[in-house]
């Protein structure tokens, strides 16, 4: 099963130019599985998932829900962390270890999203987390970020996940997680990605499989 785990749209991320229908219309004309909608602290309410599958008419696309959460330090920057199996939206300002302990007490799990992007990856902050995950594969990584980013993945002995981070429809699906049983609720994403069944691929692995 193939579901890009990294995407924001103009409903709630004002950095992105996707709109939600948009999203849904690509990701089934390019064949993925699934999705899942990431925005900037905040979350998708499970009624408004269930009304966007109506509106498009889409029975045959997993939509899961997300948040991609911004640590600070001190008051300076450390980095992007993708959160996925909680209900609580995190506003606070956080450090990466707080935010790693409070994704864990309610029970979800926590990735570095981009991880060796220039100021907005955690880089090698990475080490010293109890990360669920690391995502190897951004589509706003540099191809050398991406290999640091395996790196870290390998030295960490943690699951990796692909991301197309995407901002606009052009993006959507460049890299995505392939998981090895179907994933169809966030619990079960959630379970895969702790038991490690996943792998980052690109778009173009997907069609040679």
């Amino acid at each position: 099963m193939f579901i890009d785990l990294h995407i924001h749209t103009d409903q709630y991320s004002l950095c992105s130019r996707l709109k939600p229908e948009e999203l849904v219309y690509t990701a089934r004309l390019f064949g993925l599985d699934g999705i899942a909608i990431t925005e900037h602290n905040c979350l998708w309410e499970e009624g408004e998932i269930a009304e966007l599958k109506h509106r498009t008419k889409t029975d045959d696309l997993v939509i899961l829900r997300g948040q991609e959460i911004r640590a600070y330090k001190d008051g300076f920057l450390e980095g992007d962390l993708l959160v996925f199996g909680i209900d609580e939206v995190i506003r606070d300002e956080l450090s990466s270890h707080e935010l790693v302990e409070r994704v864990h007490q309610a029970g979800g799990i926590i990735l570095a999203a981009h991880p060796f992007r220039p100021f907005l990856g955690l880089g090698d902050t990475v080490y010293n987390l109890n990360l669920d995950g690391i995502e190897v594969l951004n589509s706003n990584h540099a191809a050398a970020e991406n290999i640091a980013a395996e790196t870290a993945r390998r030295k960490l002995n943690i699951p990796g996940i692909g991301g197309s981070d995407a901002h606009c429809a052009i993006d959507v699906g460049n890299y995505l997680t392939f998981f090895e049983d179907r994933i169809e609720t966030e619990a079960a994403l959630v379970a895969a990605i702790k038991a490690g069944h996943c792998r980052a691929i690109s778009f173009s692995e997907m069609y040679n499989k």
